[in-house]
């Protein structure tokens, strides 16, 4: 059974979700979506009730999510490697709290991680995205 799951995926040649793969399979078919990444794809705005701050990681690549008590808006930040404190790469940006908010910080963490993916890199332009 498991060497046909395997075949399967090799012949469809898409991952599971994001990453490097995916993103080249984009560009030879545009019309083709990449699914976020699990980690990414839970986060509701009731999900962020859990902590002010709370920090995630796909291997080196890390994030932290920030809000204030009684607040209205998710500082999202993104950087490799090293504690959020003491990076020197972070890039962060803030969301609305709500379900449009959320669906952009979704998307742009994403899109910072299929960078690092295919770089190494924790993008700098996603910043002003």
């Amino acid at each position: 059974m498991l060497c046909l799951v395997y075949h399967i995926f090799a012949a469809v040649k898409r991952p599971l979700f994001g990453g490097a793969a995916c993103g080249m399979m984009d560009k030879i078919n545009e019309k083709r979506e990449c699914a976020m990444h699990p980690q990414f794809a839970q986060l509701t705005p009731n999900w962020f009730y859990r902590a002010f701050v709370y920090t995630g990681s796909i291997g080196e690549f890390r994030y932290r999510f920030f809000h204030e008590k009684g607040g209205n808006t998710i500082t999202a930040s993104v950087y490799s490697r090293i504690c959020f404190e003491l990076a020197g790469d972070v890039v962060s940006r803030e969301f609305p709290w709500d379900d449009d908010g959320v669906k952009a910080l979704q998307q742009w963490l994403q899109s910072a991680w299929e960078h690092y993916e295919q770089t190494g890199a924790v993008p700098q332009a996603v910043e002003n995205a």
